[in-house]
């Protein structure tokens, strides 16, 4: 399920064409490394989890109901990534890391 909202498109767009690529690359797995590795060793969808929220403006019910998923769950997870990554998910500065390296991934097909 394509969780990407029409608006997204040129960021995405931009992004793929800046340079160097492998800087952004480097950037983007930087963020997201503990999220890859954590979902790849258990099989779960922390990233995927972690894209709709945003997408979804922050709201764990609005969340639950795009990942058709109990708002405790998503909950649990977010607590999971902030574990993870060290850091507050509702903090503006990581908010806009986290995202820009997601649209980064996005953009670049990682």
């Amino acid at each position: 399920m394509d969780i990407r909202r029409p608006h997204s498109a040129p960021i995405e767009s931009l992004l793929a064409s800046l340079q160097p690529v492998e800087r952004m690359l480097a950037f983007a797995r930087s963020r997201l490394r503990p999220l890859r590795d954590y979902d790849r060793r258990h099989q779960s969808d922390l990233i995927h989890t972690l894209d709709t929220y945003y997408a979804c403006g922050g709201s764990l019910a609005a969340a639950a109901g795009r990942l058709q998923t109990h708002r405790n769950t998503v909950l649990y997870r977010l607590r999971r990534i902030e574990t993870l990554t060290q850091a507050r998910l509702r903090d503006p500065q990581v908010a806009l890391e986290l995202q820009v390296a997601l649209r980064i991934g996005a953009a670049l097909d990682e």
